[in-house]
C-alpha cells in the first residue's frame, strides 16, 4: 500500500494475498467506504483522478489502492477505472519525483481523526 509505485511493486510480488486483503480490509472497511460514497452521492460514472485523490487522502492509501478497492465494492463503473489507473500510472512515469497524482486539500481534522469519526458514523448507520 506505498505511495512509491516501484517499492508497491516490489512488496505485491512478495506479500501474500491474504495479507494484503487483510490490510485492504482495516484501511479502508467496506462500510466506510460505501457510506462515504453514498453521503457524496458519487455515482459510479461520476469519478475523477482528483476526487480519488482527495478521498484516499483520509484512509491514507495511495490512489491506485483506493480505486481498486471502489472496484471491490461495486462503486465505480470498471472502463472509468481502467482509464484512471492509465492517468495514474502515466503520471508515475511522467514524475517520478512525485509519487502521488492529483492535488489533495488537507482535511482540518487529523487524518486519523476523520477515520475514526467516519468508522463511527458508518457503525450508527
Amino acid at each position: 500500500l506505498s505511495t512509491d509505485p516501484r517499492k508497491a511493486e516490489r512488496t505485491q510480488n512478495r506479500t501474500p494475498p491474504f495479507v494484503r486483503a487483510f490490510a485492504s480490509a482495516l484501511l479502508m472497511p467496506p462500510v466506510a467506504i460505501a457510506s462515504l460514497v453514498d453521503l457524496l452521492h458519487i455515482g459510479k460514472c461520476e469519478w475523477t483522478l482528483n476526487l480519488i485523490c482527495q478521498l484516499k487522502w483520509r484512509f491514507g492509501v495511495s490512489a491506485e489502492t483506493f480505486a481498486l478497492r471502489l472496484e471491490e465494492l461495486g462503486k465505480i463503473d470498471t472502463a472509468l477505472l481502467d482509464q484512471i489507473i492509465s492517468e495514474i500510472k502515466t503520471h508515475y512515469r511522467a514524475h517520478p519525483e512525485r509519487p502521488e497524482p492529483g492535488s489533495v486539500q488537507a482535511h482540518a481534522l487529523p487524518q486519523n481523526t476523520w477515520l475514526a469519526t467516519l468508522l463511527a458514523r458508518a457503525k450508527a448507520i
